[in-house]
């Protein structure tokens, strides 16, 4: 994923994506709730992202010229459908967090062991 540009109009953004959608390059916005609630600050500013890093030089001469001719295209529904739904993404990510918890604990209870072992020693 890499960012193309950032905005405080929302909407202006929203109007990049469809564009470079329609051109084959999926692409997605981030930060509308900020930049709706803080329109003046610097960190509120909405991001368009694109998910295919090759397509960033197309995704750039796209935005600062219309009629520029992506070479890079894709289908993007058909990137949208292969891609995981978000129920099973989140399934996922809580089982790795899971594992990961199981494992900081294992190792502070072996910590632990060590410790009260070599303090038994002294």
């Amino acid at each position: 994923m890499k960012l193309i540009t950032k905005d405080r109009n929302y909407q202006y953004l929203l109007q990049q994506k469809q564009l470079l959608e329609e051109r084959g390059i999926p692409a997605f916005v981030t930060g509308e709730n900020t930049a709706r609630l803080l329109p003046h600050a610097i960190m509120s500013r909405a991001g368009l992202w694109i998910y295919i890093d090759k397509q960033h030089y197309d995704a750039n001469q796209l935005l600062f010229n219309p009629y520029h001719t992506v070479m890079t295209g894709i289908d993007v529904d058909e990137f949208y459908r292969s891609q995981p739904d978000r129920e099973k993404m989140q399934s996922s990510l809580h089982g790795s967090l899971l594992k990961l918890v199981m494992y900081i604990l294992f190792a502070m209870v072996a910590v632990f062991i060590v410790v009260q072992y070599v303090d038994s020693l002294l």
